[in-house]
């Protein structure tokens, strides 16, 4: 008798302390879960993002989590969103490593500042309300995902345009490629250590280590010995380590965010007589050194048609180095065009930029 009334005890305290974890899990991963019939009774207001720019993008966003219905404002500087637009996309068929890929995308140090300024936005509502790590960590979360979802085909016209974090965020829709990016960015300044998780290339998705101070629970991956949490980025509500069905089970790749070369460039041009001499300044802004950079140079008309073109020698650049080319370009008569400068690496063009339209 004696021991049939342990065996009862102790499995009523095995299932307690199943409630209790399985309480705690719910309630560290997916802090303030609401019930549906339940609305949000708290407005956050964010701290604005400001902009130097006079010109500035001023972005009005607004969301819920929780209790708790957000907004926030930010301005987001006018020539940042056009340097990435201007930006050449490389797809994943032309370069085959994704980690380089994806990186490029998450590391360029130009939107640095941005998003500097919205994590501290993020930092101040911690330090008023007295919020934990959790809280700071899901107020990031919850804004990515109330990105509004949108085909690459139905937003941009291409069937591939991965975006640059800026790119989403004025333009408030991506697809699960672009949303994986900006978190990855975000999250990434805020001290988390991320990667892309790609099922089969139908989907991505953002992996989210976990650190000394804070455990996960869930679905994870694991990479180079560490355990990278799923984070869905396209579906409201959803935390990290919880997958959505259709993907739970499904073979994943995870690409780490690794060192890049990233390039920027200026140019000038002078004529002496019927040679057009354009010198081209060469930066690699990025973490990693690149060898076998070039410059190509020509005319390009209306019809996208390149005339005269010139490559320089190909040339080496470590992190935070610059290169200076010289190339001259024979005049084309007769054509309406403008003057293109791409820089070239590894056979693909990493940067471009034009001139005003011209009649020679």
């Amino acid at each position: 008798m004696r021991g049939t009334v342990l065996r009862v005890a102790g499995a009523i305290f095995s299932i307690l302390i199943a409630i209790v974890v399985a309480y705690v899990m719910l309630t560290y991963v997916i802090p303030e879960v609401l019930y549906e019939d339940q609305e949000p009774t708290r407005e956050i207001t964010l701290s604005s993002v400001e902009s130097s720019d006079p010109q500035a993008i001023r972005m009005h966003y607004e969301w819920e989590h929780g209790y708790n219905k957000y907004s926030w404002d930010v301005a987001i500087p006018r020539e940042l969103h056009q340097y990435a637009e201007n930006k050449p996309r490389i797809s994943s068929s032309q370069l085959q490593s994704v980690s380089r890929r994806y990186s490029t995308y998450i590391t360029d140090p130009r939107d640095d500042n941005l998003l500097k300024t919205m994590v501290a936005s993020i930092d101040n509502l911690v330090t008023k309300e007295g919020l934990s790590e959790v809280e700071r960590l899901y107020t990031a979360i919850t804004f990515v995902q109330s990105v509004p979802y949108g085909y690459d085909t139905e937003t941009t016209g291409q069937v591939e345009y991965p975006r640059y974090p800026v790119e989403t965020l004025v333009d408030n829709v991506g697809d699960c490629e672009d949303t994986s990016i900006l978190m990855g960015a975000l999250l990434r300044e805020m001290g988390y250590d991320v990667a892309l998780i790609i099922y089969e290339n139908i989907h991505s998705a953002l992996g989210v280590c976990e650190t000394d101070d804070m455990n996960f629970y869930g679905t994870y991956y694991p990479k180079e010995g560490k355990r990278y949490y799923y984070l869905e980025t396209t579906s409201e509500g959803r935390g990290v380590g919880e997958i959505p069905d259709e993907y739970s089970g499904e073979s994943a790749s995870v690409f780490g965010i690794i060192p890049v070369p990233i390039f920027t460039h200026t140019w000038q041009s002078s004529w002496y007589g019927t040679s057009l001499t354009v010198t081209v300044i060469v930066k690699n802004e990025g973490t990693a050194a690149a060898e076998g950079v070039s410059v190509k140079v020509g005319f390009v008309d209306t019809n996208s048609q390149l005339w005269n073109v010139q490559y320089s020698e190909s040339f080496n650049l470590e992190p935070n180095s610059e290169g200076t080319v010289a190339l001259q370009l024979q005049r084309t008569t007769g054509k309406y065009v403008r003057v293109a400068v791409y820089v070239i690496y590894e056979g693909y063009n990493y940067d471009k930029s034009y001139s005003d339209w011209f009649s020679t």
